[in-house]
């Protein structure tokens, strides 16, 4: 009988470390696929964060250049300003230019502030710092 039973154990402990060895197998395949896939995340992260770094930088370069253009059009406003208080006769031709110049910096100033609303909006919805991985 006490031999059945060695059988009976042998029996069952080479199931046991069949099933053990087939269950490891199978751990480490899913151990390199998740490896595998934590590449790709972190590769796929590293993109994306480049891709907002360079995102940054160009709206960076956009905002100086819009504060440029606003600077370039406030200076035209003043001397707008400054040639219509002047106490000399102001000829048609020169109120004609006079008036091209303000239409064209008040339709820039538009623009701008078109521009500036956009980035403003663009700004609530993006992080203000990509998250770091």
């Amino acid at each position: 009988m006490i031999e059945v039973i060695k059988a009976l154990v042998h029996i069952i402990v080479s199931q046991l470390e069949e099933g053990f060895a087939k269950l490891n197998h199978g751990l480490h395949g899913i151990n390199e696929r998740l490896h595998h896939m934590d590449a790709k995340f972190t590769a796929f992260a590293n993109s994306v964060s480049a891709t907002f770094d360079d995102f940054g930088t160009k709206v960076d370069d956009l905002a100086a250049s819009l504060t440029g253009l606003a600077g370039d059009i406030k200076a035209q406003a003043d001397l707008i300003a400054q040639l219509q208080a002047s106490g000399g006769a102001v000829t048609a031709e020169d109120q004609a230019l006079i008036d091209g110049i303000d239409a064209k910096g008040k339709s820039a100033a538009a623009r701008l502030t078109t521009v500036s609303d956009g980035l403003k909006a663009l700004d609530a919805v993006t992080p203000p710092v990509p998250p770091t991985v």
